[in-house]
């Protein structure tokens, strides 16, 4: 059988005022959304706009600029940025509800000390299960393979977890898991993770 993945495009009942909001208030900002609202970017009259894939930011690498604006209703990609440009103002938009919240510094620093507080609590786990996701891109069995090996050689037992949609209340038919590996999107590990029953740590930063 064969799966030909399409990105998913939302038609926007507002875009009109979203665009206006973007022309008066962020004419001299970069512009970034994920591939959902392309049809947004490209009816924007700016000309430092582009897309962001996945975790991947380099269509703002070459913005000189002061800004960026990114159009979405999550942290994830924001965060991204923030980190990425920390020397630049970043915006999240929500398009929903036109929405407009500065994402600061000190909002990474708290995001990078829940890191460290979920990388202690795998550290100390006994049962860790390793999330992987068999979506297109995401899909990561070599790096679930290296950090099951790493975790088992410090006396873990480890067990993988393959979903196509991760969905965190299946955790809750699994007992005694005391911290999760997150393989698949880091949004997983940066939006949802109030939405598991265990910690939750993004691959990146224990490979």
């Amino acid at each position: 059988m064969k799966i030909i993945y399409e990105p998913v495009s939302f038609e926007l009942k507002n875009e009109k005022a979203i665009i206006e909001l973007l022309k008066n208030d962020f004419r001299n900002s970069f512009i970034a959304a994920t591939a959902q609202y392309k049809s947004l970017l490209a009816d924007l009259p700016h000309k430092n706009k582009g897309v962001i894939l996945g975790c991947r930011v380099s269509a703002v690498k070459k913005f000189k600029g002061d800004s960026i604006v990114f159009v979405g209703d999550g942290v994830f990609h924001a965060l991204m940025l923030k980190k990425e440009f920390r020397d630049r103002k970043v915006f999240i938009l929500n398009p929903f509800n036109l929405n407009v919240k500065e994402v600061f510094e000190e909002d990474v620093r708290k995001f990078d000390f829940r890191e460290a507080v979920s990388l202690d609590y795998l550290k100390r786990a006994v049962k860790v299960g390793i999330i992987l996701s068999s979506k297109s891109g995401q899909f990561s069995l070599d790096n679930a393979l290296r950090i099951k090996e790493k975790l088992e050689n410090d006396g873990k037992k480890v067990y993988l977890f393959l979903f196509d949609n991760v969905n965190p209340d299946e955790f809750m038919n699994f007992k005694g898991i005391d911290c999760l590996v997150n393989t698949a999107c880091p949004r997983i590990g940066m939006d949802d993770y109030k939405k598991f029953p265990v910690p939750v740590v993004n691959a990146n930063i224990i490979l």
